[in-house]
């Protein structure tokens, strides 16, 4: 006995079928929605334009030009070499000849006595008392040249600090350029997605005029429109973030106006991992403030050494006294003087386990900073190979994406296809437009930062 559907339900689905235009058409070509309507960009008052700041669009080496230039962090790692060169001064200061002069007055008067007793009389003795003296170190085995030479290393290290406070200023602001330019794409991309989604809105609207269209599509499109605006709201709002936030970097008033370039950045110098660690050992300041800071915890150790070595000075002097201003009665000296504190207390015992534990410490600081060098040029490296790779999959990605719209709306304006299509396809393609401006800016900030981990110098003339 074989199945047959009843009677009743087949005529249910066939009643079905028949209301289905009238549910899609109905009577009233018209739809009840709500159109968004663009808001006008969120703009802040600017600040007079700065003179080191260019008209024209500014390139990331100009940018990282001016923040060298203007950015306090910069300044006070300068005041902190000055210091430095001040402590070497004067630690040198013991090397050279010391010469000082005083005067003297005195007045002394006393009570002369008579036979035990007090009498009236007074005596009085004034007179003036002027000296001159030079005073120069001969010899402390070496302890006063080992100082000097702790401290012109320091000195050295603070000056290397200086240029690695520049070389990491680059690399933010490097940083946050290709971050702004990639705000600048995605505010692009917003408004060329709201075009098509406006006109998406008029094909949908021009196809329920003609009734082929479906109210649905209209709202749909509608809903499309508003998204986009959203979209583009937030895109301008991250593009004047982004844009303040390059300001501050580079040091200046985050209210000037600054336009850039859509510059990409350099591709490495080398391919070859291998080498890149070893130009990044050879150049990176890291490694020779490291180096500098060893050399000088070990002159550190000489000189705890010879803290309580004896010390031989030769001076000359210089005496006048007399009753007058300007004394008559003059003497003149010439002496050796040596100085040995050969028991300190274990003084000088503890400066030298302190000096080789500071050594020690460097030493091990040495060995870290190689070994995060290499890891920066390792990381660096394989950022910068994945975001290649992905850059080049998101670009197929976008052609296929652009594709896949245009068949859509030709489909739909043909009456072939669904307005549904075009929506699916239009947020596609804004994301694919979006991978591909994130892949780019993944590029940008993985070649400076391999720039930076292998040490490569800053533009010409800083």
């Amino acid at each position: 006995m074989s199945w047959r559907p009843a009677p009743v339900t087949v005529c249910a689905g066939i009643c079905l079928a028949s209301m289905v235009p009238a549910l899609g058409q109905g009577t009233t070509p018209g739809t009840n929605t709500v159109h968004t309507a663009t808001p006008a960009a969120i703009t802040i008052p600017m600040a007079p334009l700065n003179k080191d700041v260019p008209a024209r669009p500014l390139s990331s080496d100009e940018a990282v030009r001016i923040a060298i230039v203007h950015q306090p962090t910069v300044e006070a790692a300068e005041q902190a070499v000055l210091a430095a060169k001040a402590r070497t001064d004067e630690a040198r200061a013991a090397t050279k000849p010391q010469v000082a002069v005083g005067l003297t007055y005195n007045d002394v008067e006393s009570l002369n006595t008579v036979q035990g007793r007090p009498s009236s009389a007074i005596q009085s003795i004034a007179g003036y008392e002027g000296t001159a003296a030079l005073k120069q170190l001969l010899f402390d085995f070496q302890h006063t040249r080992e100082v000097v030479a702790q401290t012109r290393f320091l000195e050295v290290a603070a000056q290397d600090s200086l240029l690695k406070a520049r070389e990491d200023l680059a690399l933010s602001t490097r940083q946050a350029y290709y971050s702004y330019a990639n705000a600048v794409r995605v505010q692009q991309i917003s408004e060329a997605s709201l075009a098509n989604r406006q006109k998406q809105l008029d094909l949908a609207q021009a196809q329920l005029k003609t009734g082929v269209g479906l109210p649905s599509d209209v709202a749909r499109a509608e809903t499309s429109v508003s998204q986009g605006v959203t979209s583009l709201t937030a895109s301008r709002a991250e593009a004047s973030l982004a844009r303040i936030n390059l300001a501050l970097i580079i040091g200046i008033d985050p209210r000037t106006p600054i336009n850039i370039t859509q510059e990409n950045a350099p591709t490495a110098s080398s391919d070859s991992l291998p080498d890149l660690v070893a130009a990044a050992l050879k150049s990176r300041l890291d490694v020779k403030l490291a180096s500098d800071t060893l050399k000088s915890a070990q002159h550190g150790i000489r000189a705890a050494r010879t803290n309580n070595s004896p010390v031989v000075s030769a001076s000359l002097g210089l005496g006048s006294t007399g009753a007058n201003f300007v004394p008559g009665n003059d003497a003149f000296n010439v002496g050796v003087s040596l100085s040995w504190d050969p028991f300190d207390g274990g003084l000088t015992a503890g400066k030298v386990r302190e000096a080789k534990a500071n050594a020690a410490i460097a030493v091990a600081q040495k060995k870290s900073t190689e070994l995060q060098v290499a890891s920066d040029v390792a990381q660096a490296y394989i950022a910068m190979k994945t975001a290649e790779q992905r850059i080049s999959s998101a670009k197929d990605a976008l052609f296929n994406a652009k594709e896949g719209l245009r068949i859509a709306v030709g489909r739909f304006s043909s009456g072939l296809g669904l307005f549904l299509d075009i929506t699916d396809a239009e947020t596609a393609l804004e994301s694919a437009e979006s991978d591909v401006t994130v892949a780019t800016l993944d590029v940008n900030q993985a070649r400076a930062a391999l720039s930076h981990a292998i040490g490569a110098k800053l533009p010409g003339g800083l």
